[in-house]
């Protein structure tokens, strides 16, 4: 086994942060092994290998948005740019002046819908190789790069090819496919997020049973985020590289579509999942047993030629139920006219056996009569979809052989990136509208079949885990935790054990006029405590896993990571001084 003591470093000295104790009165984390010879995971093929700025750790400050109407987003896309630069301003003065949003505010600021739109992405940034705008965007383009820095310029700009939000129609009758499956409350999950429009669009009856935690790898929209839902747990980070644990009783979302694979994570790097369908595996992974996910996703997921997704998933998890919608339904609210699959799935319990509908294969359709608008073409969006098989199409089976749950027609059209034709699902003339559509479709799921978790929720945003039994002590009396010692809840508050048992950590405002600032510690130092637990929980593992003489790398990587992200938002831990000096007369350095 490797020799520990030569990557010790002890985290707390008279120069460390704050000299806060994190595990008892010592004060000390024993045995941080950050390892130079354990490089971290490899980036993506196309990744930047830039990574989001840390999250700012504090108490929630305001209540989470509802949206019990629409967004009432501007007509033409020119409006929307300025609604955009409108909302990255707001939440930098909001941000800077340490308020919270007012409803109204925050009904401005889920409003940003993202710049992936098509007209959004090539007008509102410098056309590439140029120093210039396209004509008629000039002031547009302008007013966006002087109201963000280079770095979040450089985030919007790589985040174009994802951000195609949803639209509320499609979220609201997932919310209802949802109660319907008989999901009631517990912790929801949502990756890749945005600005959280399906938390906006929570029912009623859900809003106080839910604690809510969403990922969103652009800062500037997880930003505005947190402002829309303070209540919520919002993280800014790469989710193929996250660290977040489960179980979630529900994962609901839009998943970025696209055709980069995913090598990041070690789990399911042979595997080369697409992004789209490592969003999705990731989320049924962090389901408990009996939990429900609700995803929209592009075509490819089910009609991909190569089963190695499907066969992931399903090794994990029961379809449920999927509908296919038409294109050009997320083209009014997201800019983009691709065609997309709602699934729904239920984790499986260890041990269970498979059941639900068949979808691993594909089968052979017939397609639709082509009309003029497939013959034209259009572009092509990310998805690798079914292929022309003869005169047919091959399509996923659960579609084949559940033709009522595709809400168009299956039809080949011709694509501007290469000869070959592409798959579609074209609306059906003279067809009811979409909301009624997609109602009929998903009130053919079953009722009921979610699973209580069996927690106790006391709100989105309450407190919850105080007054949680936990075993405190030492490690020879089998204790999890040191009494004293600080930790997270469930609920995202900063706690710490006190006779046993967690309670909630009291933050104090800065001094009044009277000079006092009431009882508790320091905002500042509630963040520092935030960012260093991660780094004493991966010591712990590193620690267990070279005692118990079991391969430690992974976990190694993991305190790297999480020692990283500390120094990026304090500073080093400790800082060390190396003087050398020489003896005068024989010139040996000390």
């Amino acid at each position: 086994m490797p020799d520990a003591s030569r990557f010790t470093l002890s985290l707390f000295d008279a120069n460390s942060a704050a000299g806060l104790a994190l595990d008892g009165a010592d004060g000390n984390l024993a045995g941080s092994i950050l390892a130079r010879d354990v490089p971290l995971p490899a980036a993506d093929s196309d990744a930047s290998g830039e990574q989001p700025v840390p999250e700012p750790i504090g108490e929630p400050r305001g209540t989470n948005f509802h949206l019990d109407t629409d967004r009432a987003l501007a007509r033409g896309w020119p409006a929307r740019a300025r609604d955009n630069i409108a909302a990255i301003t707001l939440s930098k003065e909001l941000e800077q002046s340490g308020r919270a949003a007012t409803t109204d505010e925050q009904a401005r600021l889920l409003r940003f819908i993202g710049f992936g739109a098509s007209d959004l992405a090539q007008n509102c940034f410098r056309r590439p190789g140029e120093d210039a705008f396209r004509a008629g965007w000039e002031e547009t383009g302008a007013a966006l790069e002087a109201a963000v820095t280079p770095e979040e310029y450089a985030a919007l700009q790589r985040a174009t090819q994802y951000a195609h939000y949803t639209p509320e129609t499609i979220i609201r009758g997932l919310w209802r496919a949802a109660e319907r499956l008989g999901f009631a409350g517990g912790r929801v999950l949502e990756p890749g997020m945005g600005t959280g429009l399906f938390f906006a669009l929570l029912p009623a009856a859900l809003r106080d049973a839910c604690r809510l935690t969403g990922i969103e790898y652009d800062p500037v929209t997880a930003r505005i985020a947190r402002l829309v839902h303070p209540q919520a747990r919002v993280r800014c980070e790469d989710y193929t590289r996250s660290t977040l644990s489960g179980p979630f009783d529900l994962a609901i979302g839009n998943p970025p579509f696209s055709d980069r694979v995913v090598r990041a994570d070690p789990a399911t790097r042979a595997l080369r999942l697409r992004l789209h369908d490592y969003f999705i595996s990731s989320s049924i992974a962090r389901l408990r047993p009996g939990g429900i996910a609700l995803f929209v996703t592009s075509t490819g997921t089910m009609d991909k030629a190569g089963t190695t997704a499907r066969d992931h998933i399903a090794g994990m998890a029961d379809l449920v139920g999927a509908v296919r919608l038409p294109e050009g339904s997320m083209q009014a609210d997201a800019g983009t006219s691709v065609v997309v699959d709602l699934l729904v799935f239920q984790r499986r319990a260890s041990g269970q056996l498979p059941a639900g509908a068949a979808w691993i294969d594909l089968a052979t359709v017939e397609p639709a009569m082509a009309d003029a608008d497939d013959a034209a073409g259009e572009a092509d969006e990310p998805g690798d979809g079914g292929t022309p098989a003869g005169p047919g199409i091959e399509i996923n089976r659960y579609f084949a052989e559940h033709p009522e749950m595709v809400l168009g027609e299956h039809a080949m059209r011709r694509g501007i990136y290469g000869p070959g034709p592409t798959y579609t699902c074209r609306p059906r003339k003279d067809a009811p509208p979409l909301d009624t559509l997609l109602t009929a479709a998903l009130d053919r799921l079953p009722a009921g079949i979610a699973t209580a978790s069996g927690e106790c929720l006391a709100g989105a945003g309450g407190g919850d885990d105080a007054g949680t039994a936990v075993q405190a002590g030492t490690a020879a009396d089998g204790a999890t935790i040191k009494e004293g010692s600080y930790l997270i809840g469930q609920s995202g508050d900063l706690m710490q054990v006190i006779d046993g048992v967690p309670r909630a950590v009291a933050v104090k405002s800065a001094a009044g006029k009277d000079g006092k600032s009431g009882d508790g510690i320091f905002a500042r130092n509630a963040r520092v405590i935030r960012a260093l637990l991660p780094i004493r929980d991966a010591v712990r593992d590193v620690l267990r896993a070279q005692a118990a003489d079991l391969p430690w790398a992974a976990a190694q990587v993991r305190l790297r990571i999480a020692y990283s992200r500390f120094v990026r938002g304090f500073g080093p831990i400790n800082h060390t001084v190396v003087s050398v000096t020489a003896d005068p007369d024989t010139g040996e350095e000390r």
